[in-house]
């Protein structure tokens, strides 16, 4: 650069601008005049000026190229010498033969008023030059400055692909653009737009001002109405200034494509317009167009293909090969286009005869929706690919999330080329989403008439609806993501697994009241008393769970768990675990603390609002072994130059919610439920699955929260409008079906294994049996209780019980109640055996006798506080009353024994004589008695009764044999007289 250049933006380098501007333009015009004058000189004397394509050529005759021009390897130039696209080099003097005699008297004049014209012209342009250099002076003082970067600053349009690699779809702003290098555009497409836009490309300086003065004077005389703009210009135009239709424009436009071909190379002004041209509807870029026209890449387009994407950019949307095609539904246009660029193309030497000809008679087919315009594939998760982009990214930047912040970073994803890879995986999302379709089985409503809802643009929605979702829980990845009962048609639906916050039901058990407690040091060997009482802050009137069910008594955590018993959670809840602790124990697993019910059934029975994404993630620090990771759905995106602008290292959050304990203790007791609790449904046979059934209170909804060695789910079914379900709906019958369905289709091919790796000791855990009743180390009287067998579970290593329960106490058990032996049970029932002793204070004295007695059979009560009398209840069968009837049954059965005695004898001395109608009652009476006798609980009465009739049996046969004559009274004669 020279050291006494005009500083820039002073007058005097403005004047140097223009001048030198004027002066190629005034060069420009007296050369186009020349060359003018010229040729009417040689058309009078030699005759008219061949064609551009030779008649041989159109014909079928052969064309000798260059080699340069028949190669196809690397990037031509075409094959024009210079003199013929510039004039340089040429001299007039060369053109004409010596005239031979005197002019015809026709051309002299034609010759003269040539001069005469130029001359005026001339003349006018001097004259006008002074008053243009003061107007073109202020143009080009409000020119912009070239500002290289906004040539190649546009909107990219960006790709969203599943975790295979597939495309799901793109995702663009107003302009569909995709950003290619030189090296990825074919040589012949570069020679097509070069062909038909700027043939001189290679040759002029960033004006073509042959090209400028013909379209001039082509458009004043109506000959032409072709633009003069080079391929520079026109990258100028687009980038840098409008499309406004004036001089000041086009002479701007004109000084800075100048000095732009200064700045760039002609290969990087080339690559920066063959990204930016339009080309029919939202698409920019011969990139784009190849796509979204014909579903390809740049490297598979044929040259009638690439003929087509070159014609284009003249008229954009009347050569728009989807309009032609499928609206206007006429290819005449279209296809006279494409041969004037494929002629062009053979003019300028970039294809043979036989190439033009063949892409002549060749065809292709246009897709006839845009994939900008297309609903894609997954929506509901697509959808939230894209919010979860934009929430992680205003994280990472420290923006505010506010609706300006969300709409500038939508903006960026939809127009800065960006690759945005999910974590979705096809094959999963194909298998949840089917299933849930094609499902057959779901409840229907109370109220048939809830069967659909109508929405305010007619549309019905069936119901109930339902919707889960599939996490990878060893990285937070989501796999799936199924937002509604069918799949969605249109775009931005209700995506159910996010933005509907329905109550869980017992599901959320294990993240609010269990898992908590767990951390404290209690566990599933814990002993917690279900008996119907009220509870401390349990704020209903009935003050406990109405719905209890389950085992009356002292009962263990685990226990409940797998019973899903409502009044144990409740009271673990407010005895254990606290309100604030399963409020900060659901925050910490990323439930929203906005819709979390800081009560007890909140928090214990799940009126908690919690979508299934939130729980999903939820269950998935348990299955991770108690580590939460925030769940996502991108791996990483990235610019067009493989950047990375945010990936998951970056955005996911990771921290402990569950010691590692606490969360081995959670899966082996969900692995219990699904293998005897409530959860049984959800069984896979040859795969390890733990989970949990959730029960909206009055059939308002089921969920099922589980997961297996490999993937957690959620799944929800219900109504939109919180309507009543069929009645006997659960979460067990209804929900768990679902998610076994389709959780068993995705570990079909699965190996089975631990859930958690490891043994119980790696995790700091230690396995200790305890009394069921205390919870403390057992003694031999604990042992001694059949009606509280001691209990193994884990516990976290340090919070055992060092103890020995001291409830259980050695007493003598009558084997029959097995109550306390009182002073009636018989010797033979009595065993060694314990009592229970409550402590004093014990809940359970507010419970009336007879129904604590049916919980501690073998129960030791305190003595009475005002009389000193012993409350106990001794066994209450071998009573008073119970000796009092062993003694008249003692006394019966001797009764009945000796009756018995004296029948047989009765019956053998008569054996002879007794009828056989006789014998056979007394026969049978004897049996009766003796039946009874044998009893287990004889009767006294009974026997007593049945010894009487054997009794009267016996009369009857004497009084028979009695009436009976002796034989020997039959012969009448008495012997001795």
């Amino acid at each position: 650069m020279k050291e006494n250049k005009p500083e820039k933006g002073s007058f005097s380098d403005m004047t140097e601008k223009v001048k030198g501007f004027f002066i190629r333009l005034f060069a420009a015009i007296r050369d186009f005049f020349t060359r003018s004058y010229i040729a009417v000189k040689r058309f009078f004397i030699r005759g008219k000026a061949e064609p551009q394509i030779p008649e041989e050529a159109l014909s079928g005759g052969t064309v000798v190229f260059s080699g340069a021009a028949q190669a196809l390897g690397g990037k031509k130039k075409p094959d024009i010498p210079e003199e013929e696209l510039t004039g340089k080099g040429r001299e007039p003097h060369t053109i004409y033969k010596k005239a031979r005699g005197s002019r015809p008297f026709i051309l002299q004049l034609l010759v003269t008023i040539s001069k005469v014209a130029i001359l005026a012209i001339l003349t006018i342009c001097m004259i006008g030059f002074g008053a243009v250099l003061g107007l073109a002076n202020g143009y080009l003082e409000s020119t912009p400055d070239l500002d290289l970067e906004q040539l190649t600053e546009n909107d990219l349009t960006s790709n969203i692909y599943a975790a295979d690699g597939t495309l799901l779809t793109t995702y663009a702003g107003m302009e569909n653009r995709y950003y290619a290098t030189l090296e990825e555009i074919p040589d012949l497409l570069e020679q097509a737009v070069i062909a038909i836009e700027d043939v001189r490309f290679y040759h002029h300086s960033g004006v073509d001002f042959k090209r400028l003065l013909s379209s001039f004077i082509g458009n004043l005389t109506g000959s032409s109405s072709a633009g003069g703009s080079t391929i520079t210009q026109q990258l100028i135009k687009n980038q840098i200034l409008s499309n406004e239709r004036s001089y000041k424009r086009k002479i701007q436009e004109a000084y800075l494509a100048l000095q732009l071909e200064q700045e760039y190379e002609k290969e990087q002004i080339l690559e920066a317009y063959l990204n930016i041209i339009p080309l029919g509807g939202t698409n920019y870029g011969v990139k784009a167009a190849a796509k979204d026209y014909f579903g390809k890449e740049l490297d598979e387009l044929t040259l009638r293909e690439m003929a087509c994407l070159a014609g284009i950019t003249q008229y954009p949307s009347a050569y728009s090969p989807r309009y032609v095609y499928y609206t206007l539904k006429d290819t005449t246009k279209l296809d006279r286009r494409i041969e004037l660029v494929l002629n062009a193309m053979y003019t300028a030497g970039y294809i043979s005869l036989e190439e033009r000809n063949a892409a002549l008679e060749d065809e292709f087919t246009v897709i006839e929706v845009s994939t900008t315009n297309q609903m894609y594939s997954y929506p509901h998760f697509v959808e939230y690919a894209i919010s979860d982009v934009i929430t992680q990214l205003l994280e990472y930047r420290g923006l505010e999330y506010n609706s300006t912040n969300k709409a500038a970073i939508e903006n960026e994803l939809r127009t800065s080329g960006y690759s945005i890879y999910t974590t979705l995986d096809p094959n999963l999302q194909t298998t949840l989403q089917d299933t849930i379709e094609n499902y057959d089985a779901y409840p229907g409503l109370r109220n048939s008439e809830m069967n659909t809802i109508k929405q305010s643009d007619g549309s019905i929605i069936i119901q109930p609806q339902a919707a889960a979702v599939i996490i990878d829980q060893s990285t937070g990845q989501i796999k799936a993501m199924v937002g509604s009962r069918y799949t969605p048609t249109a775009k931005l639906t209700n995506n159910r697994t996010v933005t509907n916050r329905m109550p869980v039901g017992s599901s959320i058990k294990p993240i609010a009241v269990y898992g908590p407690a767990f951390e404290k040091g209690y566990s599933g060997a814990t002993i917690m008393d279900n008996i119907l009482l009220p509870i401390p802050g349990w704020e209903t009137d009935e003050g406990y769970p109405t719905t209890s069910k389950g085992t009356l008594g002292p009962v263990t955590l685990r226990s409940a768990v797998v019973g899903s018993w409502n009044n144990v959670a409740a009271r673990t809840l407010m005895y254990l675990t606290t309100i604030e602790d399963a409020v900060s124990s659901l925050v910490n697993l990323g439930i929203d603390p906005e819709h979390i019910n800081k009560d007890g059934v909140g928090l214990a029975l799940g009126s908690s609002g919690i979508s299934m994404l939130e729980l999903t993630a939820a269950y998935s620090a348990i299955a991770n072994g108690g580590e939460y990771i925030e769940p996502i759905s991108f791996t990483r995106v990235e610019d067009p130059n493989g950047n990375i602008v945010l990936s998951a290292d970056m955005a996911q959050e990771r921290h402990e919610a569950f010691s590692p304990g606490a969360a081995y203790m959670l899966v082996d007791i969900l692995e219990n439920a699904v293998r005897s609790g409530t959860g049984r449904t959800a069984r896979i046979d040859g795969m390890t699955v733990a989970g949990k059934t959730g029960s909206v209170a009055n059939e308002r909804g089921v969920v099922f929260a589980g997961f297996t060695p490999y993937y957690t789910s959620a799944l929800w079914i219900g109504h939109d409008n919180f309507e009543r379900l069929e009645k006997g709906v659960s979460g067990s019958k209804t929900a768990a079906p679902l998610w076994q369905s389709y959780m068993e289709k995705i570990h079909r091919d699965l190996a089975d294994k631990d859930i958690l790796d490891g043994d119980y000791s790696d995790y700091g855990l230690v396995r200790e049996t305890v009394c069921s009743v205390s919870g403390l180390l057992p003694t031999e009287s604990c042992y001694l209780d059949p009606n509280h067998v001691p209990v193994t579970d884990y516990f976290l290593r340090g919070y055992a019980p060092e103890v020995e329960c001291t409830i259980h106490q050695p007493e003598m058990i009558c084997t029959v109640s097995g109550m306390i032996c009182g002073p009636y049970c018989p010797l033979e029932t009595q065993q060694a055996g314990s009592v229970v002793v409550l402590p004093e204070g014990s809940e359970y004295y507010q419970l009336e006798t007879e129904e604590l007695l049916g919980y501690f059979p073998n129960l030791r009560l305190p003595a009475d506080p005002e009389t000193g009398e012993d409350m106990t209840v001794s066994c209450t069968i071998h009573t008073p009353e119970w000796a009092e009837n062993q003694i008249l049954l003692a006394n019966a059965i001797a009764e009945a024994n000796d009756a018995i005695s004296s029948a047989e004898s009765f019956i053998s001395s008569h054996e002879s004589t007794l009828p056989g109608d006789h014998r056979n009652r007394i026969t049978s009476a004897i049996g009766d008695l003796k039946t009874a006798i044998g009893s287990e609980t004889p009767d006294v009465e009974t026997i007593r009764t049945l010894t009487s009739a054997l009794t009267q049996r016996v009369e009857e046969a004497k009084t028979e044999l009695d009436n009976t004559p002796n034989e020997d009274d039959n012969n009448g004669f008495d012997w001795f007289g």
